[in-house]
């Protein structure tokens, strides 16, 4: 069983991974629900999930950095604040906050 993601951060589950899909991990039913319990659930009610930080990245780079912390995370391995992944990603985070949403200066 496979565990793929979508551009747009929609996770995906089955046999075979879709063309212009990304693998996430393969395993039993037990690595899928790995998968579920670790993903952001959409908001919407559906019982749809997401790869975190996938769906809002402001870049390709920032997706890229979203979708291999995810990866990690899911294999097990420890993903620490300091870690230069996730360092580089909160980076990239902030600087399109501050793209979107120049801060205002005190005279208006």
């Amino acid at each position: 069983m496979h565990a793929y993601c979508y551009r747009s951060g929609e996770i995906g589950f089955g046999e075979t991974i879709p063309k212009g899909c990304l693998s996430l991990i393969e395993g039993d039913e037990a690595a899928m629900e790995r998968v579920k319990t670790r993903a952001r659930w959409k908001r919407d009610g559906s019982g749809d999930v997401l790869v975190p930080g996938l769906p809002e990245a402001g870049s390709e780079e920032e997706a890229y950095l979203a979708l291999r912390v995810f990866r990690r995370f899911l294999r097990g391995e420890r993903v620490d604040l300091d870690d230069p992944e996730l360092r580089r990603l909160n980076q990239l985070k902030l600087e399109t906050l501050n793209r979107d949403y120049p801060a205002r200066s005190a005279n208006g």
